[in-house]
């Protein structure tokens, strides 16, 4: 009869996956770079790494979660070509292009969102070339401008409150309305709801009637106007990951599942 001998798995194949802010990397600008470092079954891998230039200079490193997400800003520059070497494997990022547009977005408290365009090349004119910015959701717009970028930068402040809660969508079209930046923002919920305090007594008998208590409390400390809410029972003993209504609700809908974030 055979004899069947078992050895340790070979460590999986490591991917690495950049995307500057606003999908342009653009030579002279700062740009905020997100990672994705996935196995070869999606499955997100936390590593610890590091930026180099073409004469092996570091310029950067990340450090990504445990789902494989992270991020890094860098200033590229003209004819520069970057990397990281990761077990034995080397992962370049995106050419830094001379010419075209970038854009740039930051919180500004909880209460608004600055988006900066910044056009970079000799062939950029802020005197005949104009711009449309578009946030929308779901279909519904939020927010819509129309304008010329005067000193190659515009920053644009939008109040959160006019956009619709959870994952909105920034494009920036040409005036021949093509698409020439975006990328994807999260308000809303996580302005406004810090948690759910949850009362109950510690012992029921069988067949006795739950009887919880719910507070919903605000960052400003002041109850939350929430009314609307739905509760999962499950055993003390499980230890499955959850994915979550509010996740669904942003992203298995209108952008699909995320499996690297919810596969064991």
């Amino acid at each position: 009869r055979g004899k069947s001998v078992f050895t340790d798995r070979q460590p999986l194949k490591v991917n690495m996956k950049f995307s500057p802010e606003g999908r342009t990397l653009m030579s002279g600008i700062q740009t905020k770079i997100a990672v994705r470092v996935t196995d070869d079954l999606q499955r997100g891998i936390p590593v610890s790494a590091v930026v180099r230039n073409n004469r092996g200079d570091s310029v950067a490193s990340f450090n990504t979660t445990p789902a494989g997400l992270g991020s890094f800003e860098l200033t590229p520059a003209a004819g520069a070509r970057y990397y990281v070497l990761y077990n034995d494997n080397i992962t370049y990022l995106p050419l830094p292009a001379d010419e075209g547009c970038a854009m740039r977005t930051e919180h500004i408290g909880r209460e608004n969102i600055a988006i900066t365009i910044t056009e970079n090349g000799n062939s950029y004119s802020s005197e005949n070339r104009e711009y449309i910015l578009l946030i929308h959701s779901g279909g519904s717009t939020g927010y819509s401008e129309h304008f010329s970028i005067p000193g190659l930068s515009r920053t644009i402040i939008v109040p959160k409150r006019i956009l619709r809660e959870g994952v909105n969508q920034i494009t920036l079209f040409n005036e021949k309305m093509n698409p020439v930046c975006e990328r994807f923002i999260h308000t809303g919920l996580a302005d406004k709801v810090m948690g759910i305090s949850v009362q109950m007594s510690d012992n029921y008998q069988r067949r006795e009637k739950v009887t919880l208590d719910l507070a919903v409390a605000s960052y400003a400390g002041e109850g939350s106007r929430v009314s609307d809410l739905s509760i999962s029972v499950i055993p003390a003993e499980y230890s499955g990951r959850d994915i979550g209504m509010e996740t669904y609700l942003n992203f298995g809908t209108e952008f699909g599942y995320l499996p690297w974030q919810f596969s064991g």
